[in-house]
Formats: C-alpha cells, sequence, structure tokens
C-alpha cells in the first residue's frame, strides 16, 4: 500500500547510534522491513531538544543529514531525497523510499536567520517551530506562561514562507499557534499531533486549531504516542481511530495525514513499526471507512499538499 508519514525520529537514532537505516532490529523503520513495492514518502525529522542551541544545534543536524547521505550513496533505487517536484513524482512511482527532510525543533536556528538558508539548501521541507520548551521563536505546548511568536520568529516564519519552507506547530503553545496563524499567509501544518477533545494533553489539538489549519489547506498528522492518544497511557490501534474519527466529523477528510512518530515513542498495543501499517490500514477499512479516504489518510493527501508545495517553490 502507498504510504506518506511527515514524522519520525528514525534517522537521527541511526546517527547517533551507529544504526544501519537500511537493515535494522531495534528500530520502528528499516528500509528492508519498509512498505515495498509501494509508493512511500518518509518525513525524517533532526530532532534539536530544548537545552541544544546555535552551533552545537546545526552539528546535530549536520550529523544527522550525513548519516542520510550515506545510505543513500549506500543504496541507490532504494532510497533518495525529496527535494523537488519530480523527486516526489519518483517517490509515487514506487518500490523506493522518498526521504522527505524535516526539523524537530527551530532552536537550531538559535536566534541567527542565516542557519535557515543552509537548512534551506541542506533540503528541509518542514521545521517543527519548538520542541516542549521555549526557545528564541516562541513557546512549546509544555511552557506554563507562553508567549506567541517573538519578533524574531515573526521574521523566521516569514522567511521560510518565502523559501518554500512548511512552519510544523506540532509542539506549540496554543499561544504561539495563535501567532502563527496571525503571522502567515501559507498553509501550515500540524506533523503529528492528536486531538485535545479525545484525550485532553496539551500536546493535542483543540477543534478550533484544527479547523484553523483545515481551512488554510494545511495537514495533520496522526501519531502514536499512547499517553497523546489516552490519558492512562494504555493505548492500543481503536484509541488512534477515535482521534481519526474526531478529526473527521470536523471535516479532515482532505487534511488527515500520517504522522507515527516511529523511533520518537513507545508504541500502542498492535503496533511494531513501519511493518505494522499494512495492517493499520486494514483496520480502518474493516472500521468502516471507504477505500478512497484510507488512501487519502495514508498517502494522497500530504502528497497532493507537498506536491503543491514543491511546485510553489520552484
Amino acid at each position: 500500500m502507498n504510504y506518506f508519514d511527515l514524522h519520525c525520529d528514525t534517522i537521527l537514532r541511526c546517527y547517533e547510534e551507529r544504526q544501519s537505516l537500511y537493515d535494522n532490529q531495534e528500530m520502528n523503520i528499516s528500509l528492508k522491513r519498509g512498505v515495498s513495492g509501494s509508493s512511500w514518502v518518509q518525513a525524517f525529522a533532526v530532532w534539536i531538544r530544548d537545552e541544544v542551541r546555535g552551533a552545537e544545534a546545526m552539528e546535530i543536524f549536520d550529523g544527522a543529514y550525513a548519516a542520510l547521505q550515506r545510505e543513500i550513496q549506500a543504496h541507490p533505487g532504494v532510497l533518495f531525497q525529496v527535494r523537488t517536484h519530480s523527486d516526489l513524482e519518483q517517490a509515487r512511482r514506487g518500490n523506493c523510499c522518498g526521504a522527505l527532510l524535516t526539523v524537530e525543533g527551530g532552536s537550531v536556528v538559535g536566534g541567527d536567520i542565516s542557519r535557515l538558508y543552509h537548512l534551506r539548501d541542506c533540503g528541509v521541507k518542514a521545521i517543527t517551530l519548538t520542541w516542549n520548551g521555549p526557545n528564541e521563536i516562541g513557546d512549546g505546548a509544555l511552557v506554563e506562561h507562553p508567549m506567541g511568536l517573538s519578533n524574531f520568529g515573526i521574521q523566521l516564519v516569514e522567511e521560510m514562507e518565502h523559501l518554500g519552507i512548511v512552519a510544523d506547530v506540532s509542539h506549540a503553545s496554543d499561544a504561539l499557534f495563535e501567532s502563527v496563524a496571525e503571522h502567515t499567509e501559507k498553509p501550515f501544518i500540524a506533523t503529528h499531533s492528536l486531538s485535545r477533545a479525545v484525550c485532553g494533553h496539551k500536546r493535542n489539538l483543540t477543534d478550533e486549531q484544527f479547523k484553523v489549519i483545515r481551512d488554510r489547506g494545511g495537514l495533520v498528522g496522526l501519531n502514536f504516542v499512547p499517553f497523546f492518544l489516552r490519558q492512562d497511557g494504555k493505548a492500543a490501534v481503536a484509541d488512534v481511530l477515535r482521534h481519526a474519527d474526531h478529526f473527521l466529523s470536523l471535516g479532515g477528510e482532505k487534511i488527515l495525514a500520517m504522522g507515527c512518530d516511529f523511533d520518537g515513542t513507545d508504541l500502542p498495543e498492535g503496533l511494531t513499526g513501519i511493518e505494522s501499517v499494512p495492517t493499520l490500514a486494514e483496520v480502518f477499512l474493516r472500521h468502516g471507512y471507504p477505500q478512497q479516504l484510507v488512501e487519502d489518510i495514508f498517502f494522497n493527501n500530504a502528497y497532493a499538499f507537498f506536491a503543491k508545495t514543491l511546485t510553489e517553490a520552484l
């Protein structure tokens, strides 16, 4: 089956643990266990911890980027980086993995907008503006008295729009979300977020936030973090469906996607990694979702969004 995943932490783990992206047993994703014979676009996020800034953060990014390039060189025809619309079309033709590079944590910029151009040159297509804490851009979801975009943050998101780098509001505080909506014109996304109405965690989106993303033509990726799926953390596949049902009740048919957070979280019962994706799709079908809707959630919606974004960035 075709699969487009908006978020995983796998390439950072490969870099830090010197693991193989192609063949490993310890991680949720390996190319060998991937969605073979189908179209597969995987967003590989480079996570930057809250306490890391500037040059140190960029060193982590550069190391993960180099690890991705080594994997691409070692496995031609199996893995390549999606930089352009034509690359995305190549991924759609199947039998390979198109790697979409993203950053999780705007502290990588460290208050220096020139670092944004380096990220652009490396092919970064989206940046999660914060992790859970504060940085020079704004405040994350777990900040006690959060503020919106700083003056630097406003400058940054405006330049990101100019460069064709998508703003990601997963991990954003409510104040930051509202500020991003106010100071941007293009669609923005939540790569790996669930519904706060279903599970009241601060990391989840309110219905109003979901509607803002919907009305902008953005994306929301369903993730698998157990404590975001349900408050007691005892999550199973059925909980993923509960969040999907709720988002769809809000008119999310064309913006709902997958953002599983593989290799960045424990998984709910019934899921083990990339090999579980076809089984999950079958669960969605048995739940009564039409085939077309399942294909849209698992691939088409994210593909259409980035096909438009990459075309506009030319």
